[in-house]
């Protein structure tokens, strides 16, 4: 079995700006975890964080979604390759258009 850290990929997300609120309604909205306010008290933080681990759909969906992002192709080194395709690394600017 692997250690905890390893196997729960569900979120708690607290963070009060724009995106983050955002990024937590979806994450909450999809069953993979909770927001919380900015102003959520330690026993709250604490009590959702135990719920979460105690919830075993929840942490399923959540391994099930890790899985299925784990297995497709890495967007970010996508996206960095078509970058650098066209910035001309010898002068910072784009490179012209063949």
């Amino acid at each position: 079995m692997l250690p905890v850290y390893r196997r729960i990929v569900a979120a708690l997300s607290i963070n009060p700006t724009a995106d983050q609120r955002l990024i937590g309604d979806v994450i909450q909205a999809a069953g993979l975890g909770r927001w919380l306010p900015k102003s959520a008290s330690p026993a709250t933080i604490r009590d959702a964080v135990q719920e979460i681990l105690a919830d075993d759909e929840l942490n399923a969906r959540a391994a099930a979604t890790g899985r299925r992002r784990r297995a497709q192709f890495p967007g970010a080194e996508v996206a960095a390759d078509r970058i650098a395709a066209v910035i001309d690394p010898r002068h910072g600017r784009p490179a012209p258009m063949a």
